[in-house]
This record gives structure tokens, C-alpha cells and sequence, in this order.
């Protein structure tokens, strides 16, 4: 019977271990692709960047010859899926689409993609949804980045955007170092909180 009473005692001891894991890490669901038509999002040909400052969000092009705006059109038939290159991000960047940043508040307030929101897995948690979800539109396009590499919470921040309703969700998997790297847009600082 001792042999019984202690088989059970680590089996009890188990199963409140997994339990406290689980409520302190919750199972992290994966992505799920997104469907062929209507969660992508088509993607104009990225415009060269001013060899100004690249201040500005969205790039202003006037003057287009024939050649490039039906290379333009091409492009803009190629569709994007869950997870993008920076290239792709900065296509989308410069169509306006809302770019997430799910990472900490000290990474966040320290440097980020210029007018990038900040969108944690930590704010799901708390009594009520994020604001930030009253802002947006589940049917848009969303590019969420972390730090890249092994940075998982732009995946994190994405599932619990599926959980929400979104539909249109887009990782850029390089995050903010191949952002940077690129030289696309970034500000420092601490963000302003007036939203």
C-alpha cells in the first residue's frame, strides 16, 4: 500500500506541477494560415527610397513612367502570407498598413518602426481587451515584428489577433534589426502615450 500512496502522491504532484505551469506559461496555440484569397493582401512594387532623410511614412511618387507603374501593377498581384520579408513589410509600410510592435515596453520605448503600435501578449491578459483593438479593423492588414531570430512574441501577439477576429495578419520574421538593417524608418524614445 506505501508503494501505491506514493505513486499516487507524485502522479497528484505532477499534475499540480503542469497546472502551475500552464497558468504561468499558457499553451502556446500556433498560427493559422491564412486562407487563399481573401486573408492576403496584394502588395505594390516598393518605390526607392529618397536619398533625403526618409522622413515620412509613406513614400510620394508623382511621376511615374509607363514601364514602371505596369511593373508596379504586376507586383501588386503577388500575394503575401503569414509570415514576410522586410521588403515585403516596407511594400505594406508604405501603403500605410498598421505595423505592431510586440515586444517589451523598455525595447518598445527605447526604439521601434516609426508610428509602429505597441501590442504585447501580456496585454491579452488583462481585464479588458487591449485598446488598441477598438482601433483597428479586423478585416485590414496587420504586420506584427518582434526582435527577430528567436523572438517568438509576434507569433504570440498573432494568435491571440486570430483569437480576436483578425483576419489579414502578417510576422515580419527579421523584426526590428532587419528593419534597421535595411534603413527603413525608425524612432527613439519613449512613445507617446496620447491614443
Amino acid at each position: 500500500m506505501g508503494t501505491v500512496a506514493r505513486m499516487l502522491a507524485l502522479i497528484g504532484l505532477g499534475a499540480m506541477i503542469g497546472a502551475a505551469d500552464s497558468w504561468i506559461r499558457p499553451v502556446q496555440l500556433r498560427l493559422n494560415p491564412q486562407g487563399p484569397a481573401e486573408s492576403q493582401v496584394p502588395v505594390a512594387a516598393p518605390t526607392p527610397a529618397p536619398s533625403g532623410d526618409g522622413a515620412g511614412h509613406a513614400a510620394a511618387s508623382t511621376d511615374k513612367e509607363p514601364a514602371a507603374t505596369n511593373a508596379a501593377t504586376a507586383k501588386a498581384a503577388e500575394r503575401l502570407g503569414l509570415e514576410i520579408t522586410v521588403e515585403q513589410a516596407k511594400a505594406l509600410y508604405d501603403q500605410g498598413v498598421t505595423f505592431l510592435d510586440a515586444r517589451l515596453d523598455e525595447e518598445y520605448n527605447a526604439e521601434r518602426i516609426s508610428g509602429a503600435q505597441q501590442l504585447t501578449t501580456a496585454m491579452f491578459g488583462l481585464s479588458e481587451p487591449p485598446a488598441i483593438l477598438n482601433m483597428l479593423d479586423p478585416a485590414a492588414p496587420v504586420v506584427i515584428y518582434c526582435s527577430g531570430g528567436d523572438c517568438d512574441a509576434s507569433h504570440s501577439v498573432g494568435i491571440r489577433l486570430q483569437q480576436a477576429g483578425f483576419e489579414r495578419i502578417h510576422i515580419m520574421l527579421d523584426g526590428l534589426p532587419g528593419w534597421k538593417n535595411a534603413g527603413h524608418p525608425v524612432e527613439t524614445g519613449p512613445a507617446n502615450s496620447g491614443g
